[in-house]
């Protein structure tokens, strides 16, 4: 009450949203985020820190795929803070794109090579934020964190259990490639293979846009 007048109590939906928005991470610190994995990756590839057993002596020649796996990692499991909106969506893109360029330096790839992770990385990253538009700062933003680092972190395993348990090590088909997600695919560019990771990265922004345009239609609907 205030001045005599009674003002209505708020809804526990609206509190909720409140609660959960303010124990959101803060942008800047998922910015911070998102640019310090990206610097440990290159930083593990220029010091030729071994990650795996029998590894190479010349491990900053995989400068690029250590930078993949940071960028598509981190991103599936910080979208909804990360690409909130679009001065986000830029920076992320600008400063993806820059330590792509970098980790160029160290890789024997060509500067097509350059542009064609950066043209993937691009379409993934306003796929995600497609898909994190129509979304409320609630538990919803966990099922889609779930949803998009599964199919990011389900294809190495799927390759790990394909080298251990299947006998034929042939190429993958061209749909097991998308099927694998956009990190492994990400590295077919490094192999001079571009058109399974563009075509990921295209699958991933039509779904995405697809589950805007529908959540758009039901909440059109509900009102």
């Amino acid at each position: 009450m205030i001045d005599g007048q009674i003002t209505p109590a708020a809804s526990p939906t609206k509190n909720l949203d409140r609660a959960s928005a303010s124990a959101d991470p803060s942008p800047p610190i998922v910015l911070l985020l998102w640019l310090a994995a990206q610097l440990a990756a290159i930083a593990l590839a220029a010091l030729r820190v071994p990650l795996w057993a029998r590894s190479p002596i010349s491990i900053e020649l995989y400068a690029l795929q250590y930078l993949l796996v940071a960028q598509f990692l981190v991103s599936a499991l910080t979208f909804p803070w990360l690409l909130r909106n679009w001065p986000s969506l830029i920076c992320a893109l600008a400063t993806g794109w820059g330590f792509l360029f970098l980790s160029m330096l160290l890789s024997p790839g060509t500067i097509s090579m350059a542009i064609l992770a950066s043209l993937h990385l691009g379409i993934w990253l306003i796929a995600l934020f497609a898909y994190s538009f129509p979304l409320h700062p609630t538990d919803t933003d966990f099922r889609a964190i779930a949803i998009v680092s599964t199919w990011v972190c389900g294809g190495p395993i799927w390759l790990f259990l394909d080298f251990e348990y299947y006998s034929s090590h042939s190429a993958p088909r061209f749909f097991t490639e998308i099927a694998r997600g956009p990190l492994l695919a990400g590295f077919a560019i490094c192999e001079g293979r571009p058109v399974p990771a563009l075509a990921t990265a295209l699958l991933a922004l039509a779904l995405s846009l697809a589950f805007a345009i529908i959540s758009r239609v039901f909440r059109a609907k509900k009102r």
